[in-house]
């Protein structure tokens, strides 16, 4: 099976195997670039974010399904909480969770039971050693 189908693939495909078969898989209707927008607005404190966030989706100003990216999982759930005080559904996806739960929201997500996600962008993840001493120091901080 390739997913990339080069001369190198075709050489061994015929040295190989017998009787093989070709799937040409159609890509998923996704928008074009030119229909997705991105941006970025810069506050002074996570409360003003929070605030000016709610007054985004509350206007409308945001159309559609969006993904709501945060810096730490942490802030994931208080930005999840947030938002449905004010019955503003939304999931959190991030790499702690199973991938299984990761693969359900992205479901319910895609059938409409939720227009945004609140993801994590945390690179941390990939270095338990360096996050285990943020959460030792937050907790000094605290």
């Amino acid at each position: 099976m390739s997913a990339t189908f080069s001369e190198e693939v075709q050489a061994l495909k015929e040295l190989v195997l017998h009787n093989p078969v070709t799937l040409k898989l159609r890509e998923s209707q996704l928008p074009e670039a030119a229909q997705l927008c991105q941006y970025q607005i810069r506050c002074a404190g996570e409360e003003d974010k929070f605030l000016l966030l709610y007054a985004l989706l509350k206007l409308g100003l945001v159309r559609g399904k969006a993904i709501l990216f945060v810096s730490t999982v942490e802030r994931g759930y208080r930005l999840k909480l947030f938002l449905e005080q004010f019955s503003i559904p939304a999931c959190v996806l991030n790499a702690e969770l199973p991938v299984q739960s990761r693969c359900h929201i992205i479901s319910q997500f895609n059938r409409g039971f939720y227009d945004y996600i609140v993801a994590t962008d945390e690179q941390v993840l990939a270095e338990p050693a360096v996050r285990a001493k943020r959460r030792k120091g937050a907790k000094a901080e605290k």
